[in-house]
């Protein structure tokens, strides 16, 4: 399995590891990597090799391949049993029901009505600048991609006025 070094699909599973569904990305028959926390969805088309087999690869073992990765991690994941990475192996914790991904990803099916650009970084920003809890929650209220977006905290303890901000769209035309 081989992906770009930038690509830390890993921070898309659930940190707390209570569902193998969620603890771990997964490799599909159609060579996607894909992780879930339940909430989001990350998916890498074209990350399986000849000989890849498909079920969960380990975290841990992504970490490991992305830590010493000059512009692409590779793990082997020819086994089902194991996977390896720089002579290391890593359990494959198998689970009777994976992940169905598919069922999601068909129903985002069709043409988009809207396309935009917005820069991750600056919502990260200014949802900590206006007091996003630790789990990093906003509200994004677009009412065209040519207006500029509102963001404000889900829920918020008023009583010391409210914090929200504003981040000016990139039209994609």
């Amino acid at each position: 399995m081989k992906i770009k070094k930038n690509q830390k699909i890993h921070l898309a599973c659930d940190g707390k590891d209570n569902r193998l569904q969620t603890k771990n990305p997964h490799l599909d028959d159609k060579g996607r990597l894909m992780a879930t926390d339940g909430r989001m969805l990350a998916i890498i088309e074209g990350a399986a090799e000849d000989g890849d087999r498909d079920g969960p690869v380990p975290k841990v073992a992504i970490k490991e391949a992305l830590r010493t990765a000059h512009s692409h991690a590779f793990v082997n994941v020819s086994d089902d049993d194991i996977v390896g990475v720089n002579g290391c192996t890593y359990p494959r914790d198998r689970t009777k029901n994976p992940p169905r991904y598919d069922d999601v990803i068909n129903g985002i099916q069709g043409k988009p009505e809207v396309t935009f650009k917005i820069s991750a970084k600056a919502l990260y920003n200014l949802a900590q600048a206006i007091g996003a809890n630790k789990e990093g929650w906003v509200q994004v209220e677009v009412r065209s991609p040519i207006n500029p977006f509102v963001v404000t905290l889900p829920v918020q303890d008023e009583t010391d006025g409210k914090a929200w901000g504003i981040i000016m769209p990139i039209s994609q035309g």
